[in-house]
Order: C-alpha cells, then structure tokens, then sequence
C-alpha cells in the first residue's frame, strides 16, 4: 500500500479490549492500548521517512507484516460513474496499459456497498500499475496519478471509490446533510424509509405466499422454455401486442411470453449492452437467443414500479437477427409491460417499444371477490439503496477515515442536473462534512467541472446543466477548493472515452494549489464586463499567453467507441469566438459576435441593440473556442442573475 508523508498519519485497528498494540514502521514504534470496545489507532510521524518500500509491523497477541508499503501522495478519487469509467475501453487504452508499469503508481479500489449504518470495515485491495492491473484502474484517476507522480517524485496511491447514477446526496454523512434543514428534512426522510423497507418487505413476501398458496395461483411452468425463447421455433399462434402496455391476453394471471427479433450491427457486438425492460407488471424470467440471462423473483422486487435493467453477455450478441424472448407470469392480472416508450431499449441506441410477438402458456380463471379482496398489497417502491441519502458515505467513505489523505478529487454531478441549483448548496455540504470527518479543515478538493454530454442544440437558452456546472463553480467560494475545466471534452455519449485530460488538468490544479508549483493551471475566467454601446466587453483573469481563439473541426464526437460523428455547424459563422450569446431587456437570447481585444472579448449582435448580458457555453454540449495561451479553455459563464430553470427541484426528486 502507500501511506502518507505527514506529521500526523493514523493507523488503527481492531484488538482483544486492553490489549497492548505496538506498530512499527521506518524505523518508529508506537505503542497503545486496545479500548473497550477492542478499537485502537496511532498516529505516526511521516513527514521525514523515507519512500520505500518498507515493512509496517503490528504486534498484540499476533504479529501482522505489511510489507511493500511506500511513503509518498494519497489521494481519495470519488464519484460517479465518469469517475468510475476503467483505463480500459478509454481512448488508447492498449497502448497506455502497455506502458503502464509502475510500482510506485497504486490504487485501492473500495468495494461498493450502500449502507444504512456508519461501517468501520470495507473490501478491496492495493495493486500496483502494470499491464495486468491497470486496466481497471480508474481512468481520471490513473492520468491524474500518473502527472503528479512525474512532476513530485513521489510514489502516489489512489483510493477510488465511485458508484454510476449516484446523487451527491449519498455520499454525505446524515448529520452532514442535516446541517441544511431544506436538504436534511427531505434526506431524512428518505433514508428512514429505506431503513423501515426490509421489515415491511419481509411481511408483504409473507402473506403474498400463503395468499397464493390458499388460492392455488401459484406458478407453474406448463412447457419447456425452449418452446417459446429459441430463436428459431414456428410462430404459429403468436400474435401482434403493442408494448410497453397491457396485454389481452393473461389478463387474470398465469404466464405470457413475448418475443420481439433485433437487428445488429457487427460494430454493436464487441461488449456486452444494458437492456432495459421497462416496469413488468409482476415477475419475469427473460431469453436472449434461447439463453437465459436473468430473472426477476420476489424477494428481489423491491415494490410496484419498479423498472428492470438486465445486461445481454457479449457471447450472446451475434451480428444481424437476434432474439429477446420474456416470461412474463403472476397469479393476478394483467400481464404487460408498462413504464415509457424511453424505459424499453437495447443501451442508448435501439429503442424496443412498438410491435412484440405474443402467446400465453398458461392463463388463469378470474378471481373471486372475496379473493380479490384479500391480495396483500406491496410495499410502495423505495429506491435502490446506493441512491438514498448517506448510504454511500456509510458504507464506502466512513470506513476509510481516518486515513491519511493529501486530497480529493470529485467527479459528480450528471445526477444531480434536475436540481442545480441545489447543488450550490449540497456540494459544500459535500465539502464541510468529510473535512470535518477527518479532522482536517483545510483538505483540499479539486473539482471535475462537467465535460459536454448530450446532443447539440442549434439556439441558446436555459440548460440545467450548465447549472450544474455554475453550482461547481460557487463552490470555489470555500478555500482550498479548485476546479478542472472540461467543457471542450466529451461526446454525445455521457461516457466519453479520453480522460486523460481530465485527470493532467486535476493534477495542474492539485499542483498549483496543492503543492506550490508556479504553472499554468487555469483557462481564461471571467472578471468584470462593462456595457459598451451596443457591445458588452468581457474582462478575464488567467489569460496566460494571451487569450486565443482555437481552432474548430469540422465534426464532433456522438460516440468514439463506435467512430459515430456528426457535422460541426458553427452558432456564428464569421465570429472569431463561438459560443457566446447576447440578450436585450427582452431576455430573448441571441448568438453574438465575439472578438478577441487584448485580454478583452468584445461581445455584440446587429439583433440586439441593448445588450444587457452574455453567457459563454451555457449548454449542455456547447459549441466554443476560447482558450489561453497555455492551452486551457474559459470555463462557462454568465453575466446574468435571472432565475435558474432548476430552482424549483430539491432532493430526492
């Protein structure tokens, strides 16, 4: 592993209660005593010790050896999932792992696991970098060790922690949460019924099996899977449905297949894909080319609602026709699929809704009332667990403290979009809980402003997530806290697959603020404006080199992993600048001309006679060109205060 080089370095564990512990490392020996609880911890002077690697020693009863330990930069990387996207199926992939090795590079890869309670113990294991190893790094993370590695001399560890889909909400402490009553109220709210879910589950699962049993409505299997799943069987008896919706048939329970034929292309078969079945409206048991790939029981159905996401193993996607083929079954009526048109599809790009094929295997009498009256009604739909307020600061982040941490860098934020403009708030909520949790006021946050996602829009206006990206940016507010500007990367595709810019421009700023170095860590930033006629005039700090106008493609990245591209088109054709838009009183935004006048951009539109504001890559992938000399690009801005299209969501929604 790799500790770090400090004054105060905890090491602790857990022993028989009052038994003496003596820890031993670079030459230092530290003694206490287990406490009645059987905890005991030390804190070491590393600040002078030398790199290694060297032998960590703890002797009580036992004797436990650690050996291979380096002296040198930790770091905790948290996240999302652009946080959790691995070295391998980036951008270059094979040639960087190739020449990755590296023994003084290590990461700690935290098991994931929401909890409802604080935990003390978590999984996973130091590795060094190599070519069998750091594939499945974190990409951000490998690129950002990698810089500051090469720049400090130093080994560096990574602790990686990320968790796709997640709210912010969940990595903070309840009593973290608390200290916003907005956000807490809600937070607590949430988090009890998730707490309180398991019993009333356990109850409902129960009574709907003697329900089922005393009404004799159980499920039964009256012919072979193979009959209705292979991909090749006749189709006599099947009939046309329309999903996502309810069926005719099996309309009083029983069991029901569907089946619909999917075309692929060969490029779409080099991983496995996410199908997205949408809310079923009991249980199902679901085929891809006559295989089963997963199934939903009952004690897995964590209430009415519930969507489905199931994965199709590569070894089963074949180039041209395949075959999806679902059981749905229950011993009440209807059978189908509900949700929406979005929530039934094959990942991103093959929508699934419209024409299926069906025939039912078995279909139930109706039920009597006093049947009827009796069904045992479901627990109402919590969400899944590492969604839920604090579930993940208890069960991945509290574990780790208090290990000696120099920083933290923190990719988050596609779900938190809808609510923005909370995130001004939740974010150093973020922030105050884990300095205060681990005992150190002034530890240090480097910020991944998000990169550009979703399609291109031909018009400005309001985006939720340049927002979200704004609320990234008021956080600098609170000190020791810095920010990678990444607006001129990403794809369509959420998941773009070149991090390494993400993690060298966290190490600029990491080295920058961090640890001293006088180097260029920051692209153009807006500091002033001034109403000129009919022109705004932007000041900026941080124009290194100058302010530049860089050049721009002819296309932009929808997916690298499948080549896919689409035609640039420039907002304003003729402007040195793209991406700058001017309103009048009217507040109706126009693309503006913008040129570049020593550290000044001149802003103006002949559509806009008095110019009252301007924003600079206010979307969610906007098209923009402003860079320093240096090589950074300008971080979004605007001039304006109006309202926030997102003021209006709050947690948990």
């Amino acid at each position: 592993m790799i500790l770090q080089r400090g004054e105060r370095v905890p090491v602790w564990g857990w022993a028989e209660p009052g038994e003496t512990v003596c820890v031993e490392i670079a030459g230092l020996s530290r003694k206490v005593a287990a406490d009645a609880q059987g905890k005991w911890m030390v804190v070491l002077n590393l600040q002078l010790a030398e790199r290694g690697p060297c032998t960590l020693t703890v002797t009580g009863k036992n004797r436990i050896l650690l050996q291979d330990v380096l002296i040198g930069q930790v770091w905790l990387c948290a996240g999302q999932s652009n946080m959790g996207f691995l070295l391998k199926g980036g951008l270059d992939d094979d040639t960087e792992i190739a020449a990755s090795a590296n023994e003084r590079l290590r990461e700690f890869r935290v098991d994931k696991r929401p909890s409802v309670n604080p935990e003390e113990r978590v999984g996973g294991e130091w590795r060094s970098s190599g070519l069998k190893t750091s594939g499945t790094f974190s990409a951000v993370a490998y690129y950002f060790g990698k810089s500051l590695q090469r720049e400090l001399e130093e080994p560096v560890g990574l602790i990686h922690v990320s968790y796709g889909g997640t709210p912010i909400e969940s990595w903070i402490s309840m009593e973290g949460l608390m200290a916003d009553a907005e956000i807490g109220n809600e937070a607590r709210s949430a988090y009890d019924s998730l707490v309180g879910y398991p019993e009333r589950k356990k109850t409902f699962d129960t009574q709907w099996s003697r329900w089922v049993e005393s009404t004799h409505r159980g499920d039964m299997p009256r012919a072979k899977s193979e009959e209705f799943a292979a991909p090749d069987i006749p189709m006599d008896g099947w009939q046309a449905v329309s999903l996502p919706g309810v069926l005719d048939i099996g309309r009083d329970g029983g069991a029901v297949w569907v089946r619909k034929e999917i075309e692929i292309e060969k490029a779409w078969t080099d991983k496995k894909w996410p199908l997205y079945l949408g809310i079923p409206t009991h249980l199902e048991q679901v085929y891809w080319n006559g295989e089963k790939i997963g199934e939903m029981r009952l004690e897995d159905l964590r209430g009415p609602g519930m969507a489905r996401t199931y994965n199709v193993p590569e070894r089963l996607l074949k180039e041209g026709r395949n075959v999806l083929a679902v059981r749905l079954h229950g011993p009440v009526g209807p059978l189908g699929i509900m949700g929406s048109v979005n929530q039934l599809r094959l990942s991103t790009i093959r929508p699934l809704a419209g024409v299926w094929q069906a025939r039912a295997e078995a279909e139930l009498t109706p039920l009597t009332e006093s049947e009827h009256i009796s069904i045992p009604q479901m627990p109402a739909l919590v969400p899944e667990p590492q969604l839920v307020a604090s579930t993940l600061f208890n069960g991945a982040i509290n574990p780790l403290i208090p290990y000696g941490i120099k920083g933290v860098i923190w990719y988050q934020g596609e779900s938190n979009v809808s609510r923005a403009w909370q995130y001004r708030r939740a974010l150093p909520l973020l922030i105050q809980d884990w300095r205060r949790r681990w005992g150190i006021g002034s530890l240090p946050v480097v910020l991944c402003q998000l990169a550009s996602f979703q399609e291109k829009k031909s018009s400005p206006g309001e985006s939720g997530v340049a927002e979200l990206r704004e609320a990234q940016a008021v956080a600098r507010a609170l000190p020791h806290v810095s920010m990678a500007v990444l607006i001129d990367q990403g794809e369509v595709d959420v998941h773009y697959r070149d991090k390494s810019e993400a993690g060298r421009r966290l190490a600029l700023a990491a080295l920058h603020d961090v640890y001293g170095r006088n180097i260029s860590f920051s692209g153009p930033e807006y500091d002033s404006h001034t109403r000129e006629g009919n022109a705004i005039r932007i000041r900026f700090s941080h124009a290194d080199g100058g302010l530049v106008p860089k050049v721009m493609g002819e296309t932009y990245p929808v997916a690298t992993r499948t080549g896919q591209t689409k035609p640039l088109i420039l907002p304003s054709p003729g402007s040195e600048l793209q991406g700058f838009a001017l309103c009048g009183p009217d507040r109706k935004w126009v693309w503006a001309d913008a040129r570049i006048d020593g550290d000044t951009v001149a802003v103006s539109s002949p559509l806009v006679s008095e110019p009252v504001a301007v924003r600079y890559a206010w979307a969610e992938f906007p098209t923009c060109n402003l860079f320093n000399g240096a090589g950074l690009p300008a971080a979004p801005f605007r001039t304006d205060d109006f309202p926030a299209v997102t003021e209006g969501g709050k947690y948990p929604q």
